[in-house]
């Protein structure tokens, strides 16, 4: 006589973001689905590290389920952007049957850019027609050009002065009226 016993292994059946995913919300919820009901998953057995699998580690909230294979988790903070992070589940899952598993994917950019300095500054009176207009963003942007940037004249709705060339230089850019 013998009895059989679970002889199965858990496995990872999903995880959102999905691996190698782009553009991920940086204030994303994280997703895991086993193919069987687990114990132990806990912020000891299930890690997201910055840039890859053995990266700085990065607090996630103690995951929620209602099913023991259905399993969600949280930055306790936001997640920089475009930065990559990896989810790593260690074999204390479940009695130390589960393989070794992780899931990567990049965060993206949402917030927009800020302007930090315009000069001449607004109200500024008695600036020459030659004065060159730089101003700066709080962070890199692309697509900085005479057709992307706007000048109004007196207000938001006054009538548009054209510019005719935008240089950066040191991280400040510069743009000469037409």
């Amino acid at each position: 006589n013998f009895t059989t016993g679970d002889v199965s292994y858990p496995e990872v059946k999903s995880v959102t973001p999905y691996s190698e995913e782009a553009a991920v919300n940086n204030s994303i919820t994280m997703n895991v689905v086993f193919s069987e009901p687990v114990l132990n998953v806990n912020t000891t057995n299930v890690t997201l590290h910055e840039g890859s699998d053995t990266g700085s580690v990065v607090e996630i909230t103690d995951p929620t389920t209602n099913d023991t294979i259905d399993y969600l988790f949280s930055g306790k903070s936001k997640l920089k952007a475009m930065t990559k992070y990896c989810m790593v589940f260690g074999s204390g899952i479940t009695d130390s049957k589960l393989k070794p598993y992780s899931s990567c994917f990049t965060t993206g950019d949402f917030e927009a850019p800020t302007v930090n300095m315009i000069k001449p500054q607004d109200g500024e009176t008695n600036v020459s027609q030659t004065t060159r207009l730089e101003f700066k963003f709080g962070k890199a942007v692309t697509g900085v050009s005479t057709s992307s940037v706007i000048l109004h004249e007196g207000s938001a709705t006054g009538v548009t002065v054209n510019l005719s060339s935008i240089t950066l230089q040191n991280d400040t850019y510069s743009a000469v009226l037409s």
